[in-house]
């Protein structure tokens, strides 16, 4: 596999993995997964979310 598609959760984009930044915290997703993984493009979103719902 060379990449994945992601997408970014504050505008909707399609990314590419490496350039996204990965926040694990207290919001849940989807909850039949307890998926808490969210997705940005952008470094300073990631780093709101992860202020805003403690990151893990």
């Amino acid at each position: 596999m060379d990449h994945v598609i992601v997408t970014d959760e504050m505008r909707g984009n399609k990314i590419d993995s490496y350039m996204a930044y990965f926040v694990e915290s207290e919001l849940v997703t989807n909850k039949t997964n307890d998926n808490r993984i969210h997705v940005f493009q952008q470094r300073q979103d990631a780093i709101t979310h992860a202020e805003s719902f403690t990151a893990r």
